[in-house]
């Protein structure tokens, strides 16, 4: 089919896949018609952002820390699932970082494994 239908107020029409789409792309023009539809704005957050921002919440005993990044991106970006996302985000809060997500060598060290010596410094606090 190459019907294609957009929200015009009222009762939503049903939308259609156009033959030359991906499904991705089918998915997409899906949430922008529901985005514009609903009047709201649309982003890329999914599932993941959400069980991320709550383990964060959970470990941080703070509101949303402000160093979290949409999931998709992550995805798309280090080819990493959720539960990975999440593996990482408790060694990331072993090390204490600040609402920044900033970390202090010390540590990084120790949640690494790394010996607090010269080279090691060095090597943290490349330019």
């Amino acid at each position: 089919m190459t019907k294609r239908s957009h929200f015009t107020g009222g009762i939503p029409s049903v939308i259609f896949p156009c033959e030359e789409e991906t499904a991705s792309q089918f998915a997409k023009r899906t949430s922008s018609v529901m985005g514009n539809g609903l009047n709201v704005v649309q982003t890329s957050h999914a599932y993941g952002d959400l069980m991320l921002i709550t383990k964060a919440s959970e470990l941080t005993k703070v509101g949303y820390p402000n160093f979290l990044v949409e999931m998709s991106w992550l995805e798309s970006s280090f080819s990493i699932s959720t539960s990975e996302a999440l593996e990482l985000l408790d060694q990331f809060c072993l090390m204490n970082p600040d609402s920044d997500g900033r970390v202090k060598s010390d540590s990084f060290f120790a949640a690494f494994g790394l010996a607090n010596s010269l080279l090691s410094k060095k090597i943290f606090f490349l330019p």
